[in-house]
């Protein structure tokens, strides 16, 4: 399911400051801090990304990854994300 209808399905608002194809690409704006990435588990990270497991409704577990370092806001929007991930799987 894409992103878009997820945050649809769930009334939430969707605020997307840059979009990328490519785990790679993902993980390196993720990493430079630009935000929360939502890669499969088999991507690999350094260290000084903070992963948490996602599990919807796909067959390959996905994780949520960002920037130990950053401030609250950007794992307020983790925290958004995922909660509005786990809503639509309810759904």
């Amino acid at each position: 399911m894409a992103i878009e209808r997820i945050f649809a399905s769930t009334n939430t608002p969707m605020n997307v400051a840059a979009e990328v194809d490519g785990w790679d690409a993902m993980i390196a704006l993720a990493s430079a801090g630009h935000g929360v990435a939502l890669i499969n588990d088999y991507c690999q990270t350094s260290k000084q990304m903070f992963r948490t497991p996602y599990v919807g409704m796909l067959k390959v577990p996905y994780e949520l990854v960002w920037l130990k370092s950053q401030n609250a806001s950007i794992k307020r929007v983790a925290e958004l994300l995922k909660n509005v991930l786990l809503r639509a799987k309810g759904a």
